[in-house]
């Protein structure tokens, strides 16, 4: 029933295809991670339609138990992951995410090669000491590539990454 399914069940008038998983800890403030995934999806060029995998709205909370089971290379964790093209870890202050299980699962299985091959991004966001989301992206993204030097560019834009953090 309506009251009984997930947040994207719920609103999104048709299938939802995410093509970034989304690795955070539930305790940031929302404002933070809103801040870093919109950041990450201009600095990819993605569109305002896009779709990022967020368990917190994919996952159905009435039955997670049973979604997630005991096998969690079952889990629509595994499942998200592998059908993406890539992970944002999103990191408050602290790099709390760091410390929590699931979360370092899947950082794992985002870094870990895929059978058969294929590249999987790993990109990394936070809030810099000006209160601005920045992260450090897998690879150069457009910007980097519209003025002289990608790797000049990639370094300039990636110093304001707290190194704290990481």
């Amino acid at each position: 029933s309506a009251d009984c399914c997930s947040y994207v069940e719920l609103v999104a008038s048709a299938k939802q295809v995410a093509r970034w998983f989304v690795s955070h800890r539930w305790g940031e403030p929302m404002q933070l991670l809103l801040q870093c995934l919109l950041r990450h999806r201009l600095d990819r060029g993605l569109s305002e339609s896009f779709a990022y995998w967020v368990c917190a709205f994919a996952n159905n909370q009435w039955r997670a138990e049973a979604d997630i089971g005991g096998d969690p290379e079952l889990s629509p964790f595994r499942r998200a992951i592998n059908k993406a093209e890539g992970t944002v870890t999103v990191l408050d202050g602290a790099a709390d995410t760091f410390t929590r299980a699931w979360c370092s699962y899947e950082i794992f299985l985002s870094l870990t090669p895929r059978p058969g091959g294929g590249k999987h991004l790993y990109d990394v966001y936070t809030l810099g000491a000006d209160g601005k989301a920045v992260g450090v992206t897998d690879g150069f993204i457009p910007s980097d590539t519209d003025h002289g030097s990608a790797a000049a560019s990639k370094a300039e834009r990636e110093s304001a990454f707290p190194p704290g953090v990481l």
